[in-house]
């Protein structure tokens, strides 16, 4: 569907429901958001053209040569759909945005909601992403290679190039955010079942158009870091966001080691998505928000009173 029709709908839908619901906040705040990201968009924009004449030399070729050296690069991927799932794929990378505000909408409306927190993460992870982008400046593979992805069998040296392009692969936003809505389902088995959903679609729609693997492994700490920072959570962030920076780094500074050592990348591949995993699976079981808490009991106030002592009178 049209962008512009699908969001023409999406609005005309939050006023009917502003008609019958005229004292409900949930709408104006909806609107705050997508009013938020419509101004946000352009300054994205401009923001990465000027990273990519900041930062000429991207970083393509080492991310491809980091794929091959894993085992599994885009171009294998994005090779198995066909016209009409790659069609699919595209509908669902397009509806990013529209997920965002939905799974905002949906925080606002049930019991164990976190709609603030999913809101400053929302903000974390574009703001904080869009900075790391600077450290391994990269465009993705439709972009880098051209007519030669997905069909083509790619064979670069593994050195950064002057490359003309919006410096915004590594690491991938797409994959984080999809993964934020995983690690934001207020323990509603529902929502956890579709958010899973949409993170596979999502995984497959970014490589079959925008990213390499490696893009979406140094993605699965980033969302992690972002869910604990929208928390909070000074140590547990600064973890998470230590490892992010070891693998920007790796990648930056020792990407021949990490290629002339396959088992080496593919183990701290490994990790990396097992840390994930266990982010998914604390959140889902740890202890409720503070919202939630048990409310305290009143503190009982026992009186003593004295014996009645016995009558002198007969």
């Amino acid at each position: 569907m049209n962008q512009t029709v699908f969001w023409s709908f999406a609005i005309l839908a939050i006023f009917v429901w502003m008609m019958f619901r005229p004292f409900a906040t949930a709408p104006w705040k909806i609107l705050g958001v997508f009013a938020l990201l419509l101004v946000v968009q352009p300054l994205t924009v401009a923001a990465l053209r000027a990273s990519s004449r900041a930062y000429p030399l991207k970083y393509d070729y080492v991310l491809q040569a980091l794929d091959q050296a894993l085992g599994l690069t885009a171009f294998q991927i994005a090779r198995l759909f066909t016209a009409w799932q790659r069609a699919a794929l595209f509908a669902i990378y397009e509806l990013l945005s529209a997920a965002m505000i939905a799974w905002y909408g949906i925080h606002l409306g049930i019991r164990s909601g976190e709609s603030r927190k999913l809101l400053y993460a929302y903000l974390i992870a574009f703001l904080v992403g869009g900075c790391l982008y600077g450290i391994v400046p990269a465009m993705g593979p439709r972009y880098a290679f051209g007519t030669l992805f997905p069909m083509g069998h790619p064979s670069v040296a593994a050195l950064p190039a002057l490359l003309d392009g919006n410096p915004n692969a590594m690491p991938s936003l797409h994959m984080a955010t999809a993964l934020l809505l995983v690690l934001f389902t207020g323990r509603n088995q529902w929502l956890l079942s579709f958010s899973v959903l949409f993170l596979v679609g999502t995984v497959a729609a970014t490589l079959a158009f925008e990213h390499y693997v490696v893009d979406l492994v140094v993605a699965v700490p980033f969302a992690c870091f972002v869910v604990e920072a929208a928390h909070c959570r000074v140590a547990p962030s600064l973890k998470y966001l230590g490892v992010v920076l070891a693998w920007l780094g790796l990648i930056r500074f020792a990407s021949p080691e990490l290629i002339r050592y396959p088992w080496a990348l593919r183990f701290l591949t490994l990790l990396t998505v097992l840390l994930g995993i266990r982010a998914v699976a604390l959140q889902w079981r740890g202890p409720r928000t503070a919202n939630a808490e048990e409310p305290e009991r009143p503190i009982a106030l026992t009186l003593s009173v004295p014996p009645r002592t016995a009558s002198l009178l007969p």
